[in-house]
C-alpha cells in the first residue's frame, strides 16, 4: 500500500509540473508567434518538442505513459503517441511532421507540416533542421544533464570561497580598518548565526550551495559561545545537515545565559522512526534543563524545511521510487514536538504556484503531509492563513500577479496550546537553481524590476554576523564576504567593521548608488538582463568577487571623502 501511495503521488506531482510546465511554454511561444507571425507555423511544434524534453529529462520511462494520461481528448491522442516513444530531439521532430502530414488535409496540423516543408523545398531533413535550429536559439530547452550543470556550479562555488581572506579581501579590511567609525556604535546585534560545519548528504535541485568550504578538527567553540552570548539574544545555528554536530548546540543552549532564543534548521532526515525523533528533542529539552537558574528564560525554534524540493519523489534507473527526505520523517516531528511545550516547531517552505490560493493546503507536499499524520491517528487544523503585501508573478502565467501565501499557523487538534508555525519564501536563481523549469518556483523578479526602475526597497540586506567555528565571520545574507577571522584577529577589530565598513552600509540599505558603482567597473554588464531574480541576489551577485568588493569599498571612501 505504501509503494502503491507513493507511485500515485509521484504521477499526481509529475502530472502537475508537466501540465504547468508545458503551460508556461505555450504562452511564451504564443506571445512568440504574435511578435514573429514568420514563425507561427513552428509553434506547435517546439511546444510539443519541449513537452517531450521535459518528460524526458523529469519522468522515469516506466511512469510516462501514466503522466500523460493527463488529457483525455482525442485531439491529443497524436501528441501522446509520439511522446510515449521518447524519441531524441531530432527524432521527434521529425516523426511529428510526418505524423502531421498523415492527417487530413484541412486539418491545421497537416496545413502547418505543408507550409513549413513547402518553405524547405519539400525537403524533410532540411525542415527538421530550421525548427532545430530555432529550439536551440530559444530558452525553452530543460537542463540536459542537470548532473553537469551541478558540477560545473560547485567548481564555481569553490573559486569564490577560495577568494576568503586573499589578497584582495585583506586589501579590503585593511583599508576599512583604517576608517573612522561611522555607521553607528551599537555592538549587539538582532542575532547572531552560527554554521559548526558545512554539509549535507542531500543535493537538493534548489539549493544554493553545491561546494561547501570544508570544516574539520575544529577547537572547542566555547570561547566562541561566550564572546556571541554578549553580542545577542537570539542565535540560529545552520550549515547544511547539522544531525551530526547536535552536541555543539546542546552545548551552546547550555552555556549561553544571554540568549533567549535558539533556532536550529534541521533537513528532517533524522526522524527516521519515533525513537530517534524524540532522542533529538530529548536532547535539546536536556540542554534547556542544563541552564542556570540565573539564565533567561529560552525557548528552541527547531526549523525544517519542507517543500516539493526537499520531499521530491525520485526514481532511480529502474523505476523504483523514493522521497528525498520522506514526509513521514516531517509528521513525526510534527507529532512528537507537540509534546515539548519549549520547543517551537517551523516548517520553511519554497513557494510554487499552489500558494497563490489555499490550494496549497490540499495539494502536493501538504496533502501528503496530511495524509501521513491520519495514518498516525493524528490531525492538523488550520488557524490563521497569511498573505504577502505585495504582489508575485505566477510562474506559469507571468500576466498573473497577486499575492501569495506566506505564512501560517496550524495545530494538531490534541494539543491546540502548541502551535506550529509554516513560513514561505521566494526562491533566487542561485547555482544550480539557475537551471530550474521557471514554473517550479516564485520568485521576486517583480521586486527586483521595480527596484531598478527607481522603487525603493523597504526591507534590508540582513548584514548580521555569520560565525563559523573554524573562526570565518561572514554575513547572514552573504556568507561569501569575509569580515575577518576570529582566530587571527581580536572580537573588537572585526566588530568594529560593522562600524566603518561603506559597502557593508551600502549594502544593508540597498543603496542604489552601489549599482552605479558596479556599472562603472563593469560597464559591459546591463544588470536588468542578468538572471536575478531578486534584489537579494542581484547584491549578492555585484559582491562575488573578492577584487570587485575592494575596487567598490574604495569607490565608496573615494566618494565619501571631501
Amino acid at each position: 500500500m505504501a509503494n502503491q501511495t507513493l507511485k500515485d503521488d509521484y504521477i499526481r506531482s509529475k502530472q502537475r509540473g508537466f501540465k504547468e510546465a508545458v503551460g508556461r511554454v505555450n504562452r511564451q511561444l504564443q506571445q512568440y508567434a504574435d511578435t514573429q507571425p514568420e514563425h507561427a507555423p513552428m509553434v506547435e511544434t517546439l511546444a510539443h518538442l519541449f513537452a517531450n524534453a521535459w518528460l524526458r529529462s523529469e519522468v522515469h520511462p516506466d511512469y510516462t505513459q501514466a503522466v500523460t494520461a493527463l488529457s483525455r481528448n482525442p485531439e491529443h491522442q497524436f501528441l501522446v503517441n509520439l511522446l510515449l516513444k521518447r524519441l531524441d530531439d531530432r527524432h521527434f521532430v521529425q516523426s511529428h511532421l510526418s505524423a502531421a502530414l498523415q492527417s487530413t488535409p484541412e486539418h491545421p496540423r497537416h496545413q502547418r507540416a505543408a507550409w513549413l516543408l513547402a518553405q524547405h523545398g519539400q525537403d524533410l531533413q532540411q525542415t527538421t533542421q530550421a525548427i532545430l535550429d530555432q529550439w536551440q536559439q530559444s530558452s525553452l530547452q530543460p537542463t540536459a544533464d542537470f548532473q553537469a550543470i551541478t558540477r560545473q556550479v560547485g567548481a564555481e562555488e569553490k573559486s569564490r570561497y577560495s577568494e576568503r581572506l586573499g589578497e584582495y579581501e585583506q586589501q579590503r579590511l585593511e583599508l576599512i580598518d583604517a576608517l573612522p567609525e561611522q555607521f553607528g556604535s551599537e555592538t549587539p546585534f538582532e542575532k547572531v548565526g552560527i554554521i559548526p560545519r558545512m554539509a549535507c548528504p542531500q543535493s537538493c535541485r534548489h539549493c544554493m550551495f553545491v561546494w561547501r568550504p570544508v570544516m574539520r578538527d575544529l577547537p572547542d567553540p566555547s570561547p566562541l559561545y561566550k564572546q556571541i552570548n554578549r553580542l545577542t539574544k537570539q542565535v540560529l545555528f545552520t550549515g547544511g545537515d547539522l544531525t551530526p554536530v547536535l552536541e555543539g548546540f546542546h552545548q551552546a543552549i547550555a552555556s549561553m545565559p544571554r540568549i533567549r532564543l535558539f533556532a536550529i534548521l534541521l533537513n528532517g532526515d533524522f526522524a527516521k522512526d519515533d525513537h530517534a525523533t524524540r532522542a533529538v528533542l530529548q536532547g535539546f529539552q536536556h540542554a534547556l534543563n542544563q541552564r542556570s537558574k540565573k539564565a533567561a528564560p529560552a525557548e528552541i525554534i527547531l526549523q525544517i524545511s519542507f517543500d516539493e524540493f526537499h520531499q521530491e519523489i525520485l526514481a532511480d534507473r529502474h523505476g523504483q521510487l523514493k522521497e528525498r527526505i520522506a514526509v513521514a520523517n516531517i509528521a513525526r516531528i510534527v507529532q512528537a514536538t507537540a509534546d515539548y511545550p519549549q520547543i517551537k516547531l517551523s516548517l520553511l517552505h519554497k513557494q510554487n504556484s499552489l500558494n497563490f490560493s489555499e490550494a496549497l493546503f490540499r495539494d502536493g507536499v501538504f496533502a501528503r503531509l496530511t495524509q501521513a499524520l491520519n495514518h498516525m491517528g493524528e490531525s492538523l487544523e488550520l488557524l490563521q492563513v497569511t498573505k504577502t503585501p505585495t504582489k508575485k508573478r505566477h510562474p506559469v502565467d507571468a500576466n498573473t500577479q497577486a499575492p501569495v501565501i506566506r505564512e501560517a499557523l496550524m495545530v494538531l487538534k490534541r494539543t491546540p496550546d502548541q502551535p506550529i508555525h509554516w513560513m514561505s519564501g521566494t526562491t533566487d536563481t542561485y547555482g544550480r537553481a539557475g537551471y530550474l523549469e521557471p514554473s517550479q518556483f516564485v520568485n521576486d523578479r517583480m521586486q527586483l524590476d521595480a527596484y531598478l526602475q527607481g522603487t525603493p526597497m523597504e526591507e534590508e540586506f540582513d548584514t548580521d554576523p555569520m560565525v563559523w567555528l573554524d573562526g570565518h565571520v561572514s554575513l547572514f545574507s552573504a556568507t561569501h564576504i569575509t569580515m575577518g577571522h576570529l582566530f587571527q584577529e581580536s572580537w573588537e577589530t572585526i566588530l568594529g567593521r560593522w562600524r566603518r565598513d561603506p559597502l557593508l552600509d551600502a549594502l544593508k540599505r540597498f543603496d542604489p548608488k552601489l549599482i552605479s558603482l558596479y556599472q562603472q567597473l563593469k560597464p559591459d554588464t546591463d544588470l536588468s538582463q542578468l538572471n536575478c531574480t531578486s534584489p537579494h541576489q542581484l547584491f549578492h551577485y555585484m559582491t562575488e568577487s573578492a577584487a570587485i568588493r575592494l575596487q567598490l569599498t574604495q569607490k565608496l571612501v573615494d566618494q565619501s571623502m571631501p
